[in-house]
């Protein structure tokens, strides 16, 4: 299988159009054409014609770039394309493409070469280079984006340490002082423990005493009673003179 490569070539649109009809007369199309000379070049091993003085110089004038001209400085875009950095085609493309309108002022076509004069290499330019802007700033852009993400979470992870540690250490001095209030109620249960048996003991030796005092007072009241009932005797002198 035959394998097909795709041949962008950059040609006045008057020649074109002219060796169009030469090819038509002779029923074939530009792209048969062009194959056929490509075919009988590799057929020959050499160019299918003779190159004369006139061709040579005719191609000489195709190649070289005009130093100046009635407007200024010109250039070809393949000129310009190697200045940018880019091939030939994308400047073409570019040109034919959203550039033709405010290029085509610019431009001009000498022996089927097209040249751009200072203006439009100016704008040709400007459009690779804004591009080229906008693709530096979008990486910019990502590239900053992607170093404060990392700055961000670089940040919370030292915040979210610190806060863990104040947790830790929280929670430790909470530790301590639940240890702290559990023996203060054990003691306190002690206390009230120990008041409770004082206070019985109290009510106890209260109970006690308030017997024995009773009993001493029943004791003492019942010698007072009968020391009172038993009769006085009389002598006998006193009842001889009562009588």
């Amino acid at each position: 299988m035959e394998r097909l490569v795709e041949v962008t070539l950059e040609i006045d649109a008057e020649l074109k159009e002219q060796a169009e009809k030469v090819f038509a007369e002779n029923g074939m199309t530009l792209e048969e054409a062009t194959i056929l000379f490509f075919e009988e070049t590799v057929r020959l091993g050499r160019l299918p014609f003779e190159l004369d003085d006139d061709l040579r110089e005719y191609i000489a004038k195709q190649l070289d770039t005009p130093a100046s001209d009635s407007v200024g400085s010109v250039k070809t875009i393949r000129q310009i394309a190697d200045e940018i950095g880019v091939s030939k085609q994308t400047v073409y493309k570019r040109y034919k493409g959203k550039l033709h309108t405010v290029c085509a002022p610019y431009a001009h076509t000498e022996q089927g070469v097209l040249y751009i004069e200072e203006q439009g290499e100016t704008l040709i330019k400007q459009d690779f280079l804004q591009k080229e802007c906008s693709v530096g700033a979008h990486t910019y852009a990502h590239t900053e984006r992607s170093n404060g993400e990392v700055l961000e979470q670089s940040e919370n992870v030292g915040v979210i340490a610190v806060l863990q540690t104040t947790i830790d250490t929280l929670q430790g001095q909470l530790a301590i002082k639940d240890k702290q209030i559990e023996d203060l109620n054990a003691r306190l249960s002690e206390s009230n423990a120990a008041l409770v048996a004082a206070q019985q003991t109290a009510q106890a030796a209260q109970a006690l005493h308030a017997g024995t005092i009773q009993q001493q007072l029943t004791s003492g009241t019942d010698q007072s009673e009968g020391s009172g009932d038993e009769p006085k005797k009389q002598g006998w002198f006193s009842r001889l003179f009562r009588g």
